[in-house]
């Protein structure tokens, strides 16, 4: 396969049915700078566990790490990331409810480590324990959380950002941002 058409594994089919128990641990992805996207979830898949991955090198400025496309009962846990666009993204009218991002450590990425900016019905996402290193290179927020309900952004460090360290967006409400260490 080449790996420049898409994303290196891909769980989920939107014309099929939902699958759900899936676990994704212990891969080492090394995009050569070529793949667009490292791990993607979609159509709905429920209970995804992502755990203790290697990720890096993606094409710059194309997708991400993992990237999260109407997915329920999620764990990202454990990961390392590396000179990626973006280390998590969920973006657009994609919706994501039961999400924990917890323990990962984020590297230089281009534009910034966690991009969640979800579609309408999605809640309780927590994102806590991670590092977020942008390197100076990164362009955007270290973490970035809009259109989830009660949620949690808890412990992370995040330096290196040229915009925010952490961002709560729009549709946001509830969502309790405590105990991070943010520097510029």
């Amino acid at each position: 396969a080449d790996p420049s058409l898409g994303e290196v594994i891909d769980i989920g089919d939107p014309s099929s049915t939902v699958q759900s128990d899936v676990t994704i641990s212990a891969n080492v992805i090394d995009g050569g700078g070529t793949s667009p996207g490292g791990i993607r979830v979609k159509g709905g898949v429920k209970q995804v566990t992502i755990l203790g991955n290697t990720i890096t090198g993606l094409r710059p400025n194309r997708w991400a790490a993992v990237i999260l496309d109407t997915a329920t009962d999620v764990v990202i846990h454990g990961n390392t990331v590396e000179g990626c666009s973006r280390g998590v993204s969920v973006n657009g009218a994609s919706s994501a409810s039961r999400v924990t991002v917890s323990g990962n450590i984020f590297r230089n990425p281009v534009l910034g480590a966690i991009n969640m900016q979800l579609g309408s019905g999605s809640r309780d996402i927590t994102i806590s324990g991670n590092t977020c290193d942008g390197g100076g290179v990164a362009t955007e927020q270290g973490i970035r959380l809009s259109g989830a309900a009660g949620s949690l952004i808890q412990s992370n460090n995040v330096r290196g950002f040229a915009q925010q360290g952490i961002l709560v967006g729009t549709g946001s409400e509830r969502t309790q941002v405590i105990g991070n260490n943010t520097h510029g």
